[in-house]
């Protein structure tokens, strides 16, 4: 089956979660959530080495959407029920 086929939802909610594929607009909260996060994740990721300015990340944020769609890349933003983006799912 071609994976274009799949029916995969672009939301999950749960009583306190929110699991959303990245939509063009994320990209500030994922900047803002990157940045808080910069110490723990440099040790780990290549892209974390340097603090990424919001329009790049605004840019990977819609390129992950493109793939999303295209089912090349299933990443999910992770937020709490307040809204706030708690975790990246690459």
């Amino acid at each position: 089956m071609d994976p274009i086929l799949f029916e995969i939802p672009t939301v999950l909610e749960t009583e306190r979660l929110i699991l959303k594929m990245p939509s063009p607009g994320d990209g500030e909260v994922v900047n803002a959530a990157i940045k808080a996060s910069l110490t723990e994740l440099k040790p780990w990721l290549g892209f974390a080495q340097n603090t990424p300015t919001v329009n790049e990340t605004e840019v990977n944020t819609r390129v992950a959407h493109a793939k999303f769609l295209k089912r090349e890349g299933l990443r999910l933003l992770i937020f709490h029920d307040s809204h706030s983006i708690i975790r990246l799912i690459v």
